[in-house]
């Protein structure tokens, strides 16, 4: 409140509008209340905020905070394996050993977990992500990953302390723990795969490398300010520790989702996520651009990215930012970037641990007498493993060559009238009428491979 109270005065003194009032609010749940009843006009959020912000509020971007790269990123969160291992890619994870920065973490569980769930690579039931990522990947280590219920190789790969001690903790008690620690785990060949930061792995190799100057190794047309720009001002392959020597970046690459592979410093290309930084929310009769002018024109009144002087850090605004940027759209989630979204999207479990949008049961449409007796044993099957949601089945009399255009014809027409079935199992050729003429959409497909 005192700097906001700080900020009003000083863009009020030197002119710029429209002026700040600055409410009160406990929490960004309850800026979001105030914003919905017009309480309030605008405030920044960080965008896993803006995300849960946006399934309950109508609001707008107006802007983004960015630092001196002027992207508006925090960083990429990327997959690292080791170059040696030729055969391994983002289409062939499942059974791999993997290492990530800890259980709930942006770039080592929510992007690279939720892109796998995202792109259909990873199956999870009933919305138990640590058990679909425990089926998915052989063994783990997920920090944090210790909790009640959770299965044991998510922490197998783990190993604590210098004693022992602590193994699987959520702190650097463990040893693979955070950006630096899982890419340890990934380079003592105790894991296959690592999910971090776009700077990780520049971080922890190549000794002593500046980003000018004779030690440079790196190619020629990134060294000075490209590699600066890189490393976001901070020192680049300066990590002391026993484990980080020798480590060269030349022996480590990018997993990329189109199934190739990069060099770690093509993260921009090859990435699992963009993930934004803060953006300024503003309410829907606002205008997003008087606001931008507002922002842009009053940090050269008014050091908004600095927060110590008021007793706190990040107020109102990250304290590692430098500027604003317009946003390309006032839509959150094309500012947000469909890739992140998605991914945000496929984690996206109520605190019960069930999914919000899986109903309670599935009436899937059966078109023959055998069919009815598989889908029974289906349903009995998914029953005894807690599968969710329910399955039941649909009959319907008619059956034949025309059965399955009979069938989306009932489920399409009931099911705007509250009807019989949910799902129905087609061929191409009817799934092209299905779209066309019935407006269904395809969730899923079959492989013979």
């Amino acid at each position: 409140m005192d700097k906001c109270a700080a900020m009003s005065r000083s863009l009020s003194a030197a002119a710029v509008t429209p002026s700040v009032r600055c409410v009160a609010a406990e929490s960004p749940t309850d800026c979001a209340l105030k914003l919905r009843n017009n309480e309030v006009d605008a405030f920044s959020l960080s965008s896993k905020d803006i995300y849960t912000l946006g399934k309950e509020t109508t609001f707008k971007i107006a802007a983004g905070e960015s630092n001196s790269d002027g992207e508006g990123t925090v960083y990429y969160a990327v997959a690292v394996v080791r170059k040696d291992n030729e055969v391994i890619s983002i289409n062939n994870l499942k059974g791999r050993k993997s290492c990530h920065t800890g259980k709930g973490r942006t770039a080592g569980w929510n992007m690279p977990v939720g892109y796998l769930i995202d792109s259909g690579r990873m199956s999870v039931m009933s919305c138990n992500i640590a058990e679909g990522v425990a089926d998915f990947f052989s063994a783990s280590c997920i920090p944090g990953a210790n909790e009640t219920g959770d299965p044991s190789n998510l922490c197998q790969l783990c190993i604590g302390d210098e004693t022992g001690q602590n193994k699987c903790a959520s702190s650097d008690k463990e040893r693979y723990f955070s950006y630096s620690g899982a890419f340890r785990c990934l380079a003592e060949n105790t894991g296959e795969v690592a999910f971090v930061k776009h700077t990780t792995v520049m971080e922890n190799t190549d000794g002593k490398l500046t980003c000018s100057g004779p030690q440079w190794i790196g190619p020629p047309h990134l060294q000075g300010a490209l590699c600066d720009q890189y490393f976001h001002g901070t020192p680049a392959g300066n990590n002391p520790a026993a484990w980080a020597a020798g480590l060269s970046s030349q022996d480590f690459e990018l997993l990329c989702p189109d199934g190739r592979r990069a060099a770690p410093l093509d993260y921009r290309r090859c990435n699992l996520a963009r993930v934004p930084a803060r953006g300024i929310v503003v309410g829907s009769g606002v205008n997003s651009l008087e606001v931008f002018n507002m922002l842009d024109e009053g940090r050269r009144h008014f050091n908004m990215f600095l927060s110590e002087p008021f007793g706190g850090k990040d107020l109102m605004f990250s304290d590692t930012s430098t500027h604003f940027i317009l946003a390309e759209s006032e839509d959150y989630k094309l500012w947000m970037g469909p890739r992140y979204f998605n991914n945000l999207r496929a984690m996206d479990c109520s605190s019960k641990g069930k999914c919000s949008d899986i109903p309670l049961q599935l009436r899937w449409c059966v078109l023959s007498h055998g069919e009815l007796l598989k889908c029974a044993d289906m349903a009995a099957a998914f029953k005894n493993r807690s599968l969710t949601p329910n399955i039941q089945y649909a009959r319907f009399n008619q059956f034949g060559p025309v059965a399955p255009v009979v069938c989306v014809f009932v489920t399409v027409s009931l099911s705007l009238q509250n009807g019989d079935a949910d799902a129905i199992t087609l061929d191409g050729g009817f799934i092209y009428t299905a779209g066309k003429t019935y407006g269904l959409v395809p969730a899923a497909g079959e492989s013979y491979t």
